[in-house]
């Protein structure tokens, strides 16, 4: 939402006293521009502090910095010992357990229909794993592949709604993790 300015154009002179209904209408209309009601932008510099909320999506166009206790809160899940979908709710999952037998984790875009850009990790952090972790696509394409014979890994997936959807972006662990392009 813009704000509308309550003289109509003619501004306010130096010094001069605001009408209680023009207090009222800038006091009204300040915070639906700051928090966007209304599909509106602001411009400038905006600092909270606490839990705030947002709903839709938020589009920056500009570096995003954090003070010494700013961060990004990712949605956790686990991952266990049988087959399981992975879908967009969540940005991270991990596994709590190792496969005992080769398991096969799917990457949704259907249910929660993800956006070009989003990201998904899979950490194994386990050591001793005995069996694969597979990363496949809905068409049962193969991603990547935590290998069984290692120590662990991770993998990151980043989808691309122009093309074939999910692909493998990253991944790291000890030489045990196939990445399939």
């Amino acid at each position: 939402m813009t704000l509308v300015d309550p003289t109509g154009g003619t501004g306010y002179a130096f010094g001069a006293v605001l009408s209680s209904t023009h207090m009222t209408t800038l006091a009204n209309q300040q915070p639906d521009a700051v928090d966007g009601v209304g599909g509106g932008s602001y411009a400038g510099n905006i600092s909270w502090s606490g839990d705030h909320d947002i709903s839709g999506s938020m589009a920056l166009n500009c570096p995003v910095t954090f003070n010494s206790s700013g961060r990004v809160g990712w949605r956790l899940n686990t991952l266990v010992n049988a087959d399981a979908d992975m879908i967009a709710d969540y940005d991270e999952y991990r596994f709590t357990v190792a496969p005992t037998v080769n398991r096969t984790y799917t990457l949704r875009h259907t249910g929660t229909v993800p956006t070009t850009g989003n990201r998904i990790r899979a950490i194994m952090t386990i050591t001793s794993v005995t069996a694969d972790a597979i990363f496949e696509r809905e068409d049962t394409t193969e991603l990547a592949r935590i290998v069984g014979s290692g120590n662990g890994g991770s993998v990151e997936f980043t989808y691309h709604s122009g093309g074939s959807g999910w692909y493998c972006s990253g991944a790291s662990g000890d030489g045990n993790v196939t990445i399939h392009t």
